[in-house]
């Protein structure tokens, strides 16, 4: 935590009205003698009229008991007083079934790493900007990625927001401050086809063979890839439909929907694709049409690595592959709509912010096509015809 010896600014940052939503509220902190310990027993009403209690045990000093009573009231109370770290509960809870597991588990680790051990002691409306500077100081210290840091900074930005929108936090102090990191990574990396012509002739394996072609020549998300089965496949009409991904979560194995409603989508396969594909179904059968292809480790990054050493080509990451892909497409000419579309995303947008670096001779184009207009009239008198403009 940020100056850990410190007490909190007095002054509080912008705090609403709350109403409380308790009611016949009883608290009491008793010995354990058993334990040598101490626990606190609250009793109280609900919102809806609903009878409960509660009991936390372990504390070593009566005053820590104490001290969670009112914790928990602030927070059962909706006070923007509650310390950052009671927010943060109220904040996961009602995200538990908004947004998919994997995003679910990033914010749990970048907040348990990277905020609360920082800021989680703080009540809500004593954050100042000053606290959130000095915050983003010690982040910037460590030097984490451009990207990595926009992320942080942006899970502190949302629960804020949540905090304001819910809580009677009068204002996000985050909306004082500048922000850290940038939204893209300086230069993506991508191979060529001629670099993945050389790193593909490394595997010997027909299951890695047949991951990496799929990866590479479908621009498909691993999680899209890794939930596919035999029944999505049409090799007649040269397609797969994608339409789940997976993800392993806390050792369990997860099927759901793939990351945005545009992800789910048709995407047609070039006819060395479908011959290799043909050959690895025949090496699998008898096959179970619904079963999972791909059942996969993350041996698999390693042997990605491996092999473009052993090919003379520079490291990506297994991500990257899609990168690839996309760049490939856009070299060839591809229309960006239809490049959206093949990679699944949501909106047009998406796909030009992430790509319009690799457009680097696009004014050139349009130079070109200017300078070849036969339209034109030529010569330096041009325009100057007396006319204002």
């Amino acid at each position: 935590m940020l100056s850990a010896t410190a007490s909190p600014p007095s002054t509080s940052w912008g705090v609403a009205p709350c109403t409380p939503i308790l009611k016949g509220v009883i608290m009491s902190v008793h010995k354990d003698l058993k334990r040598g310990t101490w626990f606190a027993k609250i009793k109280y009403t609900d919102w809806a009229g609903n009878k409960k209690e509660t009991t936390k045990r372990g504390f070593a000093k009566k005053k820590d008991a104490q001290l969670f009573e009112q914790e928990f009231l602030r927070q059962k109370t909706e006070s923007p007083s509650m310390t950052l770290e009671s927010l943060y509960h109220l904040y996961m809870e009602d995200l538990r079934h908004r947004i998919r597991p994997t995003t679910y588990s990033t914010k749990e680790s970048i907040f348990s790493n990277r905020i609360l051990p920082h800021l989680g002691q703080y009540p809500c409306d004593k954050i100042t900007p000053k606290i959130i500077r000095q915050w983003q100081n010690l982040l910037v210290a460590d030097e984490y990625s451009p990207t990595y840091l926009k992320m942080i900074n942006g899970q502190l930005v949302s629960l804020f927001n949540f905090a304001v929108k819910y809580y009677g936090l009068y204002v996000n102090p985050m909306k004082s401050v500048d922000t850290i990191g940038k939204s893209s990574a300086e230069a993506m990396q991508f191979w060529t086809v001629d670099e993945f012509n050389r790193f593909i002739l490394t595997q010997s394996s027909p299951l890695h063979k047949t991951i990496f072609m799929l990866l590479f020549w479908t621009g498909m998300r691993v999680g899209e890839l890794l939930a596919l089965t035999y029944a999505d496949f049409d090799l007649e009409k040269k397609i797969v439909r994608v339409q789940k991904s997976y993800i392993r979560l806390k050792g369990k194995d997860l099927i759901g929907p793939p990351k945005t409603p545009g992800s789910n989508r048709v995407v047609s396969l070039p006819s060395f694709l479908v011959d290799n594909l043909m050959s690895f179904f025949e090496s699998l059968k008898p096959l179970d049409p619904n079963a999972r292809l791909f059942i996969v480790t993350r041996a698999s990054i390693r042997r990605l690595h491996t092999g473009a050493k052993k090919a003379g080509v520079k490291l990506i990451r297994i991500h990257d592959l899609r990168h690839s892909h996309a760049s490939y497409l856009i070299h060839i000419g591809v229309p960006i709509m239809e490049v959206s579309k093949r990679l699944g995303h949501d909106k047009i947008e998406t796909t030009l912010r992430t790509y319009a670096h690799l457009y680097p001779k696009e004014h050139d184009v349009v130079l070109e096509a200017i300078e070849n207009d036969p339209q034109i009239i030529r010569g330096s008198n041009q325009g100057h015809n007396g006319c204002s403009i």
